[in-house]
């Protein structure tokens, strides 16, 4: 799980569950100290306020933060998915890599292009 639109949409899940809405929320960690270079306390108890009302907490690499672990779990994300579900500007990086990653699998995805301000 990231920041920014990872975030949203697993609030967004939680909103529905809370509604009645039969949804499960999986959250798929890059490794178990994640979050240990984070400074910003909010960022930090939103992350784990989303992971205590998560159906499923997979942990996709056990180890030490390092340069590969988020490519990796997307790399989870996409290979136990049916349709992915990318907001992404079309820059170089993560988002990026994940979905060249997904057309190279030929899944479904879903690009939403965010509207950049200057």
């Amino acid at each position: 799980m990231a920041l920014g639109v990872d975030t949203v949409f697993a609030r967004a899940a939680i909103s529905l569950k809370d509604s009645g809405y039969s949804i499960k929320l999986t959250c798929a960690i890059p490794c178990r100290n994640q979050t240990a270079k984070w400074f910003n306390k909010k960022h930090i108890d939103e992350y784990n306020y989303i992971l205590s009302r998560a159906d499923n907490i997979v942990l996709v690499s056990d180890c030490e933060y390092n340069s590969t672990v988020m490519q990796k779990r997307n790399e989870w994300m996409v290979d136990y998915s049916d349709v992915m579900i990318a907001v992404w500007d079309g820059s170089k990086g993560g988002t990026g890599n994940c979905v060249r990653y997904v057309k190279s699998k030929n899944k479904p995805i879903i690009e939403i292009r965010p509207f950049m301000f200057n």
